[in-house]
């Protein structure tokens, strides 16, 4: 496929980026010209990989570590964006996690675990950017979510 880098310098901001969706995200991202922040919990678990995307697509994947669930680190990463920056074109929320548990065997602290990361984390980081970019006037935020949440699965009360 041949990219025409339509997300050339622009500033983005992807949580939950070390596997999966999140990883791919950032990849494509990078492809299309963007400067990407990846985030992820676990300091240097994106250093050897970010460099290497860096390269191979010819712009610059940042990674950024903090837990979505703290909001002093979340205000911290947003600003640090901001001051290097000057503005955030992209946030994409896709850090999440799922239970697999039967309703008689919900274990409420994961239950509520979840909900940290993926709703009240979600909400805390739009806001966040919300700011930014309703002062620059521009900007596009993405929530990822579950087809679960509409045709929910056997164990996934929870998470649906």
């Amino acid at each position: 496929m041949k990219s025409n880098r339509i997300l050339e310098g622009k500033i983005c901001l992807v949580t939950g980026t070390n596997r999966g969706i999140g990883k791919s995200i950032v990849e494509r991202y990078a492809e299309e010209g963007a400067i990407v922040f990846a985030n992820a919990r676990k300091e240097a678990s994106l250093d050897d990989w970010a460099k290497d995307c860096s390269e191979k697509y010819s712009t610059t994947v940042i990674p950024l570590y903090f837990d979505v669930t703290d909001a002093i680190a979340c205000k911290t990463a947003i600003l640090k964006i901001k001051s290097d920056y000057g503005r955030i074109d992209v946030l994409v929320n896709n850090a999440g996690m799922v239970t697999y548990e039967l309703l008689p065997m919900i274990d409420f602290d994961k239950l509520r675990t979840m909900f940290d990361i993926n709703v009240i984390a979600m909400i805390q980081l739009v806001q966040l950017a919300s700011r930014v970019m309703s002062r620059q006037k521009s900007g596009s935020i993405i929530n990822m979510s579950s087809i679960v949440g509409v045709q929910g699965v056997k164990g996934q009360l929870g998470y649906s």
